[in-house]
């Protein structure tokens, strides 16, 4: 059972490993199909280009090559069906991460993986 002050301790711990890790990613830019991810991008000095409603797979593609993106995020509340094409058409790879996961720690640890892929 961790304390507040443990908490903390770990918390600064895994971002400064997940900072190191993604410190040499080049492409820094990424399609999120939920916008859940604003804070991580800021923090990690990542480019987040988010998922319009309304957008049809080819909208969609259209975007994601014209960002250069190769990483695609979704999260489980959302099919992965319409990621899965994007990545597809455009040979990006599909992360499902939760968002509102139990162990944010783990998480965030689980997110910055998919960059290193």
């Amino acid at each position: 059972k961790y304390n507040a002050n443990k908490y903390i301790l770990d918390l600064e711990a895994a971002r400064n490993e997940i900072a190191q890790k993604l410190a040499g990613v080049q492409n820094r830019k990424f399609l999120a199909f939920d916008p859940a991810w604003t804070y991580f991008a800021r923090d990690f000095d990542l480019i987040q280009v988010p998922v319009d409603e309304g957008k049809d797979i080819k909208q969609i593609a259209e975007i994601a090559l014209a960002n250069d993106i190769k990483v695609i995020i979704v999260s489980p509340t959302r099919s992965p069906e319409e990621a899965d094409l994007v990545a597809q058409r455009i040979g990006a790879k599909v992360m499902m991460v939760d968002p509102i996961a139990g162990d944010y720690i783990r998480n965030m640890q689980r997110m910055s993986r998919a960059f290193l892929m």
